[in-house]
């Protein structure tokens, strides 16, 4: 008797141990849909046919959760190699673990954004599971990354506190819990922008963004008209970094018709500023402006630059010197002999010191009339 209830268990057992070996042929990028998954190599090791179905799991690689799982109709495995498709495991039922997920119900619908772990058994028609399986991680990326949108790429605003805005990163929807990133950088003299926003302390900076809009803060100064600036947006799914958008720059207008204009009269000195700011100074052939030499400096030295177009351009090296006594200077500059200042041109003069402190003076030069 004994005999007899053996005999049937150790046929069940060499029937189905090791008879089938399924391994995912997965390609190594451009997994976008629930239909890419189905894609094995089937190796059958014994003779006879082999009616098996394929259950897949999806797992997130960060928090270890199951996100859905996948379960194939029977085929019958005649040969001993076969490579399988979605074609020859339909229909396909698949199951939702993780409602947090934002999956497309449809069979050959989207995956979600993020890297995962992927793997596979092989179920017998009897119900029991002992083919060899397979594992393997998986990437699936946006179709396209956060597109900038405003400021433009090497646009030259009009307005000193710009209103940053992108488009999402598509498809949208694959996304769990979408969020962004927010950086803007300087770019310093002989940096790329791209080396600017990974090296650079951001200006700006902010996380966990829903909205795809952001104004820059008044809490903030304005940004300097001098200066060329970077932006970047990361979109993350999960609050895990998926996809990253391209680097714009862009700079603030020098000139523009918000800008506060100043007559001059002919016996004031206009102070010098610490900050580059919106005020401009109308002066004709002299430039008369004062500065406090609480360093006692004997000499220091100052550019001159236009800045009248998106390009500053040198009109005045700095090492040009200025002589000063201690205390209150007031100084005189003829522009007149500079063969590139030109009228109505907007310049940007810059005074540096012994402690390296710069101090600025903004004016539109008018050519006196005969």
């Amino acid at each position: 008797m004994q005999k007899l209830i053996l005999l049937p268990l150790i046929l069940l057992m060499n029937y189905c141990s090791g008879q089938v070996a399924v391994t995912f042929q997965l390609p190594y990028s451009g997994i976008y849909t629930k239909n890419q998954l189905w894609s094995f190599s089937a190796v059958k090791t014994e003779q006879g046919t082999v009616n098996m179905s394929i259950e897949i799991v999806l797992t997130d690689a960060a928090s270890g959760q199951v996100v859905f799982t996948g379960r194939s109709a029977y085929y019958l495995l005649t040969q001993n190699f076969t490579q399988l498709q979605v074609n020859n495991l339909s229909p396909i039922v698949y199951n939702v673990m993780n409602n947090e997920y934002n999956l497309d119900a449809n069979p050959d619908g989207l995956l979600p954004i993020g890297k995962f772990s992927v793997c596979c058994v092989v179920y017998f028609e009897n119900g029991v599971s002992k083919g060899e399986g397979d594992c393997t991680s998986i990437e699936v990326e946006p179709m396209s990354p956060p597109l900038l949108v405003s400021p433009a790429d090497n646009e030259v605003s009009d307005i000193r506190r710009p209103f940053f805005s992108w488009l999402p990163p598509m498809p949208a929807v694959g996304f769990n819990n979408l969020s962004y990133d927010f950086s803007v950088v300087t770019v310093e003299s002989l940096q790329s922008p791209m080396d600017a926003v990974q090296s650079n302390i951001p200006l700006f900076y902010q996380n966990n963004l829903n909205a795809n809009t952001l104004p820059f803060p008044s809490s903030l100064a304005d940004l300097d008209t001098s200066k060329l600036y970077a932006w970047q947006v990361s979109a993350n799914s999960a609050n895990n970094p998926v996809a990253k958008s391209e680097v714009f720059t862009f700079r603030v207008r020098q000139y523009t018709l918000d800008t506060i204009q100043l007559k001059v009269a002919a016996d004031y000195y206009t102070p010098l500023k610490k900050e580059n700011d919106a005020t401009c100074y109308i002066f004709d052939n002299e430039v008369k402006y004062q500065y406090l030499n609480e360093t006692n400096d004997s000499t220091c030295y100052f550019s001159i630059y236009d800045i009248s177009g998106s390009v500053p351009k040198t009109v005045v090296q700095g090492s040009t010197l200025v002589h000063l006594k201690f205390g209150q200077n007031f100084i005189v500059l003829n522009v007149s002999g500079y063969s590139k200042i030109i009228t109505k041109h907007v310049y940007l003069m810059e005074l540096v010191n012994a402690r390296r402190e710069k101090w600025y003076l903004k004016f539109e030069y008018r050519k006196p009339q005969n």
